[in-house]
């Protein structure tokens, strides 16, 4: 549901202020997993990418919030990871759309992957 549509259904007296007011603020949530919940328009909110957190995360569970937001956005931050988090990460997207920070605890990834 898109804002306009919101608003639309408030005009038209099928949703109170107080629905209309919970729907958009819950524009650009997306559930990605039991454990991942990703704003979708963060950085459109505030010109700051959204960063997943890897830490504390199984993999199939980081592989299935990094594949949900890359469906929607075309690069998706991670952070906190921890050696074998990336190593799997590498084995399930091209290295050439993966750019590993400094320190090999935060990547970014783009949408268009060849693996």
């Amino acid at each position: 549901m898109y804002l306009e549509d919101i608003l639309k259904l408030f005009y038209d007296g099928k949703l109170n202020l107080e629905e209309c007011i919970l729907k958009i603020k819950s524009l650009g949530y997306i559930t990605a997993s039991d454990i991942g919940k990703l704003d979708i328009y963060r950085e459109e909110r505030t010109g700051i990418l959204e960063a997943i957190l890897a830490e504390g995360k199984e993999i199939s569970d980081l592989l299935m919030i990094i594949n949900t937001y890359l469906s929607y956005k075309s690069c998706v931050l991670i952070t906190r990871l921890n050696s074998f988090q990336l190593k799997k990460i590498r084995d399930n997207f091209n290295d050439k759309y993966i750019k590993i920070g400094k320190y090999k605890k935060t990547i970014i990834i783009s949408n268009n992957n060849d693996k």
